[in-house]
């Protein structure tokens, strides 16, 4: 980890730098260190900001599995780097790009494109979804409630799991029933889907809180699509390509031969197209939000009206208006999806709007902050 300092002195530019290295060995607190020594450094009036140096070999973090090496965080560039990064830019409340994570395969790779243009002539375990925990602890601050996070494998939740854990299944259905929120995350791969949108469908019928991020507003659409449209078969093409209704389908420009890399990334612009839109006033009533992207499928724009009929609205859109971004339920406490990944940009005093209107919600409190102007009351 380097934080790297500046001052301007005379005109000059001087740049100082600060090492926090501890080996191989995970969980010491060198990222905590780095990002508490810069932010001290930022409070003097310092110009601050950090690099991640890692020694593996991958390019990127794009394909790691963040069961054994944490989340993948999104930058603006669209860079897809290690969740140090995330802490960095929480902390000292910067915006870094993908050249602040320098990885041994980067390297290499830089190496042998230079070579290959003849220049040269001739399991460390680690809740999957850092990020968004973070962002439901700043909601949870602004409020001044406690959060209490209950994980549940969403494959318990399929009726399959009844007949093999029953156990299992009736455990993780309590812990469903007796939340005061839903949120289902991003993700990839077919295993638990079925169980997310169990959980999507108990949120909607129940009048629970929801809120669905990327793969979670995905399956929201494909269970209002089952269940109030009458499609039972519909589907994301990537769980079901041969589906008859494909609410969810692959983006144009995804190449299906490779997996890093192809993905839609980073800082992307979405239009409101509802003024009475819930998730804007959270915004602060904003015409528009720039928020981070990862994802190959999207909703199909050619469906939409089907789901606008019936009260299912999509109130967030591309510049062109062929992405659905954003999407609430009418007549609903709140029941909001997000084609971007928001708790990339979650500050500890800027939470992020989505996940503060979902604490707000679980809480009882979001009618009474939007009737006071989005104003929370004295503590």
């Amino acid at each position: 980890f380097v934080v790297c300092v500046s001052r301007n002195e005379k005109k000059s530019l001087k740049h100082r730098y600060i090492l926090v290295t501890g080996g191989v060995i995970s969980g010491i607190g060198k990222g905590i260190i780095a990002s508490s020594v810069g932010t001290i450094l930022k409070s003097c009036g310092l110009h601050v900001t950090a690099i991640k140096i890692d020694p593996y070999i991958n390019i990127d973090a794009g394909t790691f599995s963040p069961y054994e090496h944490g989340e993948v965080f999104v930058l603006d560039d669209g860079g897809e780097v290690d969740l140090d990064l995330g802490n960095y830019e929480r902390f000292l409340d910067i915006r870094l790009t993908r050249d602040n994570n320098l990885t041994t395969g980067k390297i290499y790779q830089s190496v042998i494109n230079k070579e290959r243009r003849g220049d040269y002539l001739g399991k460390t375990v680690q809740d999957s979804y850092a990020s968004v925990i973070k962002a439901l602890e700043h909601s949870a601050l602004a409020i001044n409630y406690k959060l209490e996070v209950k994980y549940i494998d969403s494959a318990d939740l399929e009726p399959a799991a009844l007949q093999e854990e029953p156990v299992k299944y009736h455990e993780a259905w309590q812990k469903l029933c007796r939340a005061d929120g839903v949120l289902v995350p991003g993700g990839f791969g077919v295993r638990g889907t079925e169980g997310k949108i169990q959980a999507i469908n108990w949120a909607r019928r129940q009048k629970k809180p929801f809120l669905g991020v990327c793969l979670g507003m995905q399956l929201a659409v494909c269970e209002f699509a089952r269940n109030v449209l009458g499609w039972e078969d519909a589907n994301s093409t990537e769980f079901d390509p041969e589906t008859k209704h494909p609410v969810v389908i692959e983006m144009p420009e995804h190449n299906p031969g490779q997996l890093g890399g192809t993905m839609r990334l980073g800082k992307r612009r979405t239009l409101f197209k509802s003024t009475s839109s819930v998730l804007r006033k959270l915004y602060g009533d904003a015409e528009y939000v720039d928020e981070r992207h990862r994802h190959r499928f999207e909703v199909n724009p050619e469906l939409k009206h089907h789901f606008e009929d019936r009260g299912f609205r999509f109130v967030g859109q591309d510049l062109e208006g062929e992405r659905m971004e954003i999407i609430e339920l009418e007549d609903h406490t709140y029941f909001v999806g997000v084609q971007y990944h928001p708790e990339f940009t979650s500050r500890p005093i800027k939470p992020s709007p989505p996940y503060f209107g979902l604490l707000l919600a679980a809480s009882g409190k979001l009618q009474n902050y939007l009737q006071k102007g989005c104003r929370l009351s004295p503590r």
